[in-house]
């Protein structure tokens, strides 16, 4: 709930910023709000266990884990799904980590304890988390640039526009996390990814005349879907493995989730070049002389609208092979 009522909060503010100032303005205002964050944890926050001594920090692990995430970040966003330069750094990141998973096999103190992905529900539910959370945080970024550079609204009204999206989750949230303890998280969250698919199909077909009730029915489908997963999947997951394991299973989850929302932008791009050339998609988004008041004109228009469209639906496939892994967890682990 407080994430989502920070992200409602972000939409608006970021938009009032850029509209007040420039877009650096909403990186700026993170500076207090990180230094005040900090003071506040380490003033309020206690530790619940005492911690671990005598173990050495895995540099290995955390170089090789890092280098694949920025190798497929830049294999994503530094051309298209078939550039030449852009499958050798997927191919490269992909590589990186198998030494990363040989790496942590030998760790006296891994980052990453594999063992905790024999576990069926964990290594599930956490594959659900990654799918899910690439489409999810993927869905922000197309209908942004839909609203602004199809739609020609300024960022303010991009953000107010997609309030439904976190409100829907802020109120189901809570709701299927006290289901989940009475039914379990399998049926929850498979069937909340089924109908956040759904939403995500039935956006796929807006078009640069469609009015924004059914755009914000959209939104709220897929809200839902996502409010009716998130908890009782998480519940899942963390009850799935030895409280003396917790502390390293939540993050292996939030590596997960953050990890999902990094790459998805790149992601949106790498589909969308598809449709539009890689050189032209990146003057769009970035250079003003090819939209008139904030509005993309010419020949240009329909292809990266069809781009947009293009990356619902290939969302909407990651949302139901979540869903699988999600029915797949069982109700045990194993």
């Amino acid at each position: 709930v407080a994430i989502n009522a920070g992200t409602i909060t972000g939409y608006t503010l970021s938009g009032v910023l850029i509209q007040l100032f420039t877009w650096r303005s909403i990186f700026l205002i993170n500076v207090p709000i990180g230094i005040f964050g900090t003071y506040w944890s380490r003033k309020r926050l206690k530790e619940i266990h005492l911690p671990a001594r005598g173990e050495k920090f895995d540099l290995q692990g955390a170089v090789t884990f890092s280098a694949s995430i920025t190798l497929l970040l830049l294999g994503l966003t530094l051309g298209s799904i078939t550039d030449p330069l852009s499958l050798t750094l997927t191919g490269l990141s992909f590589f990186l980590v198998i030494i990363f998973a040989l790496a942590e096999r030998r760790a006296s103190f891994p980052v990453l304890d594999l063992s905790l992905f024999r576990n069926r529900i964990f290594t599930a539910g956490n594959i659900a988390n990654l799918l899910s959370g690439l489409a999810f945080a993927g869905l922000a970024f197309v209908m942004t640039l839909y609203f602004q550079l199809v739609r020609g609204y300024d960022p303010l009204h991009a953000g107010i526009f997609l309030i439904p999206l976190d409100a829907t989750l802020i109120f189901i949230g809570p709701i299927s996390g006290s289901l989940s303890d009475r039914w379990g998280a399998r049926g929850l969250s498979t069937t909340g990814l089924v109908v956040a698919a759904s939403g995500f199909l039935y956006l796929s077909g807006f078009t640069a005349t469609t009015s924004y009730p059914p755009i914000a029915l959209g939104l709220i489908l897929v809200g839902f879907g996502i409010g009716l997963f998130r908890s009782p999947n998480a519940s899942s997951v963390m009850g799935s493995v030895p409280g003396a394991k917790r502390g390293i299973s939540s993050g292996v989850r939030s590596t997960i989730i953050n990890t999902s929302i990094v790459a998805s932008i790149p992601l949106v791009l790498s589909v969308m070049t598809a449709d539009v050339p890689y050189n032209i998609l990146v003057n769009i988004i970035g250079n003003p002389t090819t939209i008139s008041g904030g509005q993309i004109i010419g020949n240009y228009a329909a292809a990266f609208l069809t781009g947009l469209q293009h990356s619902l639906v290939i969302f909407s496939a990651l949302i139901l092979v979540s869903a699988v892994f999600s029915f797949l967890r069982g109700s045990r682990p194993v």
